[in-house]
Order: C-alpha cells, then sequence, then structure tokens
C-alpha cells in the first residue's frame, strides 16, 4: 500500500510561495508526502556566426540561474514551515520548461503536477507558449494549474 504521494510543483516564480502552499494542502493535506519545487531556466540562445554575440547571454544566464536558487529558498522555507514532515526537494535545470517538467515528472514517477497559468489569450497566447498547456497534453500524469495573473 502507498503511504505517500510524490508531488512535482512547477514554478516561474510569479506565484507566490502562499499561493503554491495553499495548492499542496489543498491536493494533499497529509503530513507524508515528497515535493519536488521545479524551476526551469531557458537555455541560451545559440548564434552560429558570433561567438562574441552570445556573452551578454552568458551573463543573463547565470543571473537567472542564481536568481532562482535564491527565490527557491522563500518557496523551500514556506513549504518547509508548514509541512515539517515533508520531503522537500528544489530543483533548478535549463532548459524548455514544458519539456523539462515533463521530463522530471517521469523520472521521479510523481503522481501529481501543480502548476501555474496565466491563461493567454488571443495574440498573446500566439506569441508565448503556454506550457501548462504542453504539460496537460504530454504528462500523462495529474495535472493541477491554477491561474495566476499576468
Amino acid at each position: 500500500m502507498k503511504t505517500s504521494d510524490n508531488i512535482l510543483v512547477a514554478l516561474d516564480f510569479s506565484e507566490s510561495p502562499e499561493d503554491v502552499l495553499a495548492r499542496v494542502l489543498a491536493l494533499h493535506p497529509k503530513a507524508d508526502i515528497r515535493i519536488i519545487l521545479l524551476h526551469v531556466v531557458p537555455d541560451i540562445p545559440h548564434t552560429s556566426y558570433f561567438i562574441e554575440s552570445s556573452h551578454p547571454w552568458i551573463d543573463v544566464h547565470r543571473i537567472s540561474l542564481e536568481t532562482a536558487e535564491t527565490a527557491m529558498e522563500r518557496y523551500m522555507n514556506v513549504l518547509s514551515a508548514a509541512l515539517p514532515d515533508a520531503i522537500i526537494t528544489p530543483v533548478v535545470r535549463e532548459g524548455v520548461a514544458s519539456d523539462r517538467i515533463v521530463q522530471i515528472a517521469n523520472r521521479h514517477n510523481v503522481d501529481y503536477i501543480i502548476m501555474g497559468d496565466h491563461c493567454r489569450s488571443g495574440l498573446t497566447h500566439m506569441f508565448h507558449a503556454n506550457v501548462a498547456e504542453h504539460v496537460i497534453r504530454n504528462a500523462r500524469r495529474n495535472v493541477l494549474s491554477f491561474y495566476v495573473p499576468s
């Protein structure tokens, strides 16, 4: 008999740690829980013609990784305080967010994915990849998405 659930919480840091905690507790109010907090930093754009042109992107990428690590600490503190018996693992990866979320969910055999959705429509939906939509279609797992105002 399974005694705990594995939950992947995909973060883009637009949602507050308290909102994430509320979603986790609504889905799984028991203490026997394993949570993976995941944030994906986009890859550096690669240019084949001038290597010098990628230098500003390298700095932006480094700062994005450092910022993600710092932000992840805030989420860890809130969730750890409210769920002291839970096993919480912070994960920062690079790549395409929707693909990485599905890969990590499969690799860790999670039961649920919790993630925010900005619910864009019209032209903004056309020009911004909808990560939640891609994950819902491809994860083969239960996905709880909740509205996050842009």
